[in-house]
């Protein structure tokens, strides 16, 4: 549905407002900007709690205009049902809505602190996730295009959410993810990936597991929402198509540079696989601590090589796992980008283990 449906419904709600109805126009926008505890849908699996609460939601909600805004927030695509949102709970001076608190939709929310990007800001593109999945990490809560996923304690999941103990999926994410993508699907929309709002203090574990989580149901492209200059820009990652094992009778191609970055809890190395340009026990570069200032030495190390490796475009990060996104985010960024804005090596892949 395009911009003008939408005004045409939003229109019908301001020339609405005032008109001695059944139901008043806060009434009805407090039934859609109900709770899933006030539906009684909070003990229903994720992929079914949408579902569930659009039927409570439909059953209860007589103001015709609001319905009208109601059906057509199924089919719009997220920025602008959050915009319908805004502009709904405002019309009726709600001072709460609970589904507009959790679906983002490419809109940020203006309460949630997110990395800010200063040296690596050449690192960032624009900001256009309308048509991807939104996934955003409160303090205490993980939630996917508005809908809550599981509890997060410390900003991690319980292990009793993941696969295994051992296992970094989480199973109400996969599950989700996996219905949202078939929903798109089945429209006649592809999800070209998905938007992550993290917070600066939230720890590189909870990016692994988002990514693990989402990656079953053929999600691959990741941007991480970030700030640069106060305005929300994202950084991209996106996970390596896996290639085909090469024919028996193809000669060898020269082994790659494997250019790793890798983070501690101590401090920042550069080294390559390869040997070409430092190994991990006599790295290319050693920072001897973690900031922003080391991160540049970083990108510094990284131009240089370039220059003697311009064919070059994949590098692996690996973190801490208690590494913080606001050093993770600017990391990626980084590595992506030299400050004047040339490429560097765009190709990322994330790892884990580094201690």
């Amino acid at each position: 549905m395009g911009m003008t449906r939408v005004a045409l419904v939003m229109a019908a709600i301001a020339a609405a407002c005032g008109k001695g109805e059944s139901q008043s126009l806060y009434e009805a926008a407090q039934i859609l900007c109900a709770s899933d505890e006030e539906a009684g849908v909070t003990s229903l699996a994720p992929a079914e709690r949408q579902a569930a609460k659009s039927r409570w939601i439909e059953a209860r909600l007589k103001r015709p205009e609001v319905r009208m805004a109601f059906a057509e927030m199924a089919v719009v695509r997220p920025a602008e049902r959050t915009r319908m949102l805004i502009d709904l709970v405002e019309k009726a001076q709600l001072k709460r809505c609970d589904l507009l608190e959790r679906a983002t939709g490419g809109v940020i929310p203006p309460d949630l602190p997110l990395p800010e990007l200063g040296v690596a800001a050449a690192g960032a593109v624009a900001l256009d996730g309308a048509e991807m999945l939104t996934v955003v990490a409160r303090s205490s809560e993980l939630v996917i295009e508005g809908t809550p996923v599981v509890p997060l304690h410390g900003m991690l999941p319980d292990e009793k959410q993941l696969r295994t103990a051992l296992a970094y999926e989480i199973v109400k994410l996969r599950e989700l993810t996996a219905a949202l993508v078939a929903q798109s699907q089945a429209s006649g929309r592809s999800v070209p990936g998905a938007l992550l709002l993290l917070r600066p203090d939230a720890p590189y574990k909870l990016l692994v597991h988002l990514v693990m989580s989402m990656k079953p149901a053929g999600v691959r492209r990741f941007h991480i929402v970030a700030r640069r200059d106060g305005e929300p820009v994202a950084v991209p990652v996106e996970l390596p198509e896996e290639k085909p094992p090469r024919p028996a009778h193809e000669p060898a191609e020269e082994p790659p540079l494997g250019l790793v970055v890798a983070m501690s809890k101590r401090d920042l190395i550069v080294f390559s696989m390869s040997g070409r340009e430092g190994t991990l026990q006599a790295p290319r570069l050693a920072t001897g601590g973690i900031s922003s200032a080391e991160i540049a030495r970083v990108q510094e190390a990284l131009v240089d090589i370039h220059a003697r490796h311009d064919e070059e475009r994949r590098i692996l990060l690996v973190f801490d796992a208690t590494t913080s996104m606001q050093h993770v985010t600017e990391t990626l960024a980084a590595v992506r980008a030299r400050p004047d804005g040339g490429p560097l090596f765009t190709d990322v892949m994330l790892g884990t283990g580094f201690e």
